[in-house]
């Protein structure tokens, strides 16, 4: 199922605007809480399965995705779209962080941190590159973790010192025993197989008071993903 978030005034595609939190018209200006669109300006095809084929209500064009892919844009008008039948069920986020910098925002921060790079590669900054820039979201589960954990194990303390002529070492053995606390708040773990682990990792933490009950608004005019991984494969 595609899904298109038609501008009440003009018919143009409306997207979510990280600046205002709002969705947002690029023709007209129009800005509507996520939460109070209106259902009759939400426009819905279905797909006969969970196909990798899908069409774009504008234009008929085909919209080829990953079995993954969420929510993309139509390569050939650019209409922002989301694939609804992939974020249903038990495939639906509970939650979002929707994204609070605008492309103009991102695109100055990365013309910054490219400006004195000595090793920066010719047409790294080119106009087609910095055009492509886009925001994504990214799968996550989030843990809550309540445990308790005893561990013994033997400990050891080393004293090396000069006597005379002779070196001493001195070796003191313990038996050492703890009990855990090991409770842990949203413990993120990526569920995207594509994504860096370790790149992933240089995000966090996040700022969970900007936490959000999940709207498919949210994701228009973004790129998206579903997990690739469970909860209890991650776990």
């Amino acid at each position: 199922m595609v899904i298109h978030y038609k501008c009440p005034n003009c018919g143009s595609d409306m997207a979510f605007d990280a600046t205002s939190g709002k969705l947002s018209c690029p023709n007209c200006g129009r800005q509507d809480d996520i939460e109070t669109f209106p259902e009759e300006n939400i426009l819905q095809k279905f797909a006969p399965d969970e196909a990798k084929e899908y069409h774009c209500e504008n234009c008929g064009a085909v919209l080829l995705t990953e079995a993954e892919t969420t929510a993309t844009h139509c390569s050939f008008c650019g209409a922002p779209v989301v694939l609804a039948d992939r974020l249903t069920g038990d495939l639906a986020p509970a939650k979002v962080i929707p994204f609070t910098i605008s492309k103009d925002e991102a695109v100055a921060a990365f013309r910054k941190w490219t400006k004195n790079g000595r090793l920066t590669p010719r047409g790294f900054m080119s106009g087609d590159r910095i055009k492509k820039m886009t925001g994504m979201y990214v799968p996550f589960w989030l843990y809550d973790i309540d445990g308790n954990a005893e561990v013994a194990a033997i400990g050891t303390r080393v004293r090396t010192y000069q006597h005379g002529d002779t070196m001493v070492t001195e070796t003191d053995f313990y038996d050492v025993y703890r009990e855990i606390d090991l409770s842990y708040l949203k413990v993120p773990a990526d569920a995207s197989e594509k994504m860096d682990d370790e790149l992933m990792d240089k995000l966090e933490p996040y700022d969970y008071s900007d936490l959000k009950d999940f709207r498919m608004p949210y994701l228009a005019g973004y790129l998206a993903e579903k997990y690739d991984y469970d909860d209890e494969a991650l776990f």
